[in-house]
């Protein structure tokens, strides 16, 4: 027996199951018991939305999850060893973290580097990852720390959080955007150097702007990214991860044609497992552990749901852990 977050259909409320089979999990060649997983706004859409997010039912959430070994067909992965998941459709799909145990394809697994705990590396999650992605991405355009100003929109959230504080620790210039001014300080201990207020959707977009930053990491979407791309540098990047603003893009082909910016997309759930560790590797370097843990607030299993609600209402900045 074992005890997880399930829920049945699409027109009813997620429940703790404390009565499901191992012989009910999905096929895989892995066997995970499961120690921490975490809270996405992806997370946060499955549990209170439902759809579209999650396709199949009956479906436990949960996107991310880290946990030790206790059975494996791939002799590349060891009984007992410490392993994380990000994508890959679980939680989606394929039944996932928020459970006491997890069975995967073993292709969908990373080794946690020596450097992080199970606990940190789900401080870190999707989140994390995109956002490392993200910085990544910016430097494959060319963009170094004497290139000029980085803007992080919704900062306070999982992916602007982390990326704050990675860019900064990196030595980039840093400027960051939130809705609410009570997060200014939470902001500066992470490494903003200035902070600004989040561009209204009522107000209208320029085609083009002043130029301000030349590399912004959005992860709001919508009129935000379409202001943030017209006040972009010559040939500086906007890397877009997020639309918790909407899916809309209202702008026009100026800055990309006028101005010669580059807008790229993250997507962080199919990539390769070389890919995975690279960037896993970076992130266990380049993401200080004091401002991981400043980022980090720890919950229990019983407050899934209720925590869940919480975010996606923006009533928590940083990251979410739960402890299973």
């Amino acid at each position: 027996m074992f005890k997880a977050i399930l829920v049945q259909d699409k027109n009813s409320d997620p429940k703790i199951e404390t009565q499901l089979q191992e012989s009910e999990l999905p096929p895989g060649d892995v066997l995970i018991k499961t120690e921490y997983t975490t809270i996405n706004y992806k997370d946060s859409l499955a549990i209170v939305k439902k759809i579209p997010i999650i396709r199949n039912f009956p479906m436990i959430p949960g996107i991310d999850f880290a946990g030790s070994i206790i059975e494996s067909s791939n002799p590349a992965f060891k009984i007992g060893q410490n392993v994380l998941s990000t994508g890959w459709g679980v939680g989606e799909s394929h039944w996932g973290g928020f459970s006491e145990l997890v069975r995967v394809n073993s292709e969908w697994l990373t080794k946690i580097p020596e450097k992080l705990s199970l606990k940190s590396v789900m401080s870190i999650g999707t989140a994390g990852f995109t956002a490392m992605l993200a910085i990544a991405k910016l430097e494959e355009h060319g963009i170094n720390q004497k290139s000029g100003k980085i803007l992080v929109t919704g900062a306070s959230g999982g992916v602007g959080s982390i990326s704050v504080a990675i860019l900064s620790n990196l030595g980039f210039e840093v400027t960051a955007m939130t809705g609410n001014s009570d997060n200014t300080s939470f902001l500066k201990s992470l490494g903003a150097e200035e902070i600004i207020n989040r561009f209204s959707s009522e107000e209208e977009v320029k085609i083009l702007d002043k130029q301000k930053w030349i590399g912004v990491i959005d992860t709001v979407g919508s009129t935000t990214l379409a202001k943030a791309c017209s006040s972009t540098i010559s040939d500086g990047a906007v890397v877009a991860c997020g639309n918790a603003q909407g899916l809309d893009f209202p702008t026009s082909v100026a800055p990309f044609i006028l101005r010669g910016i580059n807008l790229y997309g993250i997507d962080s759930v199919k990539k390769s497992q070389e890919c995975r560790s690279k960037i896993w590797n970076r992130l266990s370097t380049d993401l200080p552990i004091e401002k991981l843990q400043k980022i980090t607030n720890e919950y229990s299993f019983d407050e899934i749901i209720s925590t869940a609600n919480a975010l996606l209402n923006g009533n928590i900045k940083g990251r979410v852990v739960i402890k299973i």
